[in-house]
């Protein structure tokens, strides 16, 4: 059972929870969970989860827009051309999970690439052409030694 499912069956208010996690110090809103199905409230938990769990994970954000000045700026991952773009799709978040190294490298701690493709709760694979590009670069971080995939619930980490 975890703390914020203790406190509602307890039915503490929102104000008792935060001044209970205030005062022994473990209270930051920016790691709380969010509510709901959307791609964005996965995203937030699957954030939370992988700070939880030692790692972060940041959004990448991609894009293209003219500037003020008029030039045409691209940016995210694998975003250097439209062409590129249609082919291969970087994930929504990426980041750095912690891995402890055995044997010759004994006690020293790297950080491993990691990346997930974030969907609705409800998602289903469709094997379309974008969920295609998305698994082309899943696939790429993968046989790099990194670690790769979709994500519908931060509980898949």
């Amino acid at each position: 059972m975890t703390f914020f499912e203790w406190a509602k069956l307890e039915g503490l208010s929102l104000e008792q929870i935060r001044s209970y996690q205030t005062h022994m110090g473990i209270y930051d809103e920016r790691l709380q969970p969010v509510e709901g199905a959307s791609e964005a409230a996965v995203e937030a938990r699957v954030k939370v989860a992988m700070s939880k769990r030692g790692g972060r994970a940041w959004k990448n954000n991609k894009g293209a827009a003219y500037l003020a000045d008029g030039t045409f700026l691209r940016y995210g991952l694998l975003n250097q051309s439209q062409r590129i773009s249609d082919e291969i799709k970087s994930a929504d978040l990426i980041g750095c999970d912690p891995v402890v190294i055995t044997q010759e490298m004994v006690g020293m701690t790297f950080g491993r690439f990691w990346c997930r493709e974030v969907k609705r709760e409800d998602w289903q694979w469709s094997g379309d052409d974008h969920e295609m590009a998305q698994l082309r670069f899943a696939e790429l971080i993968l046989s790099l030694g990194g670690d790769a995939g979709f994500i519908n619930d931060e509980n898949q980490l």
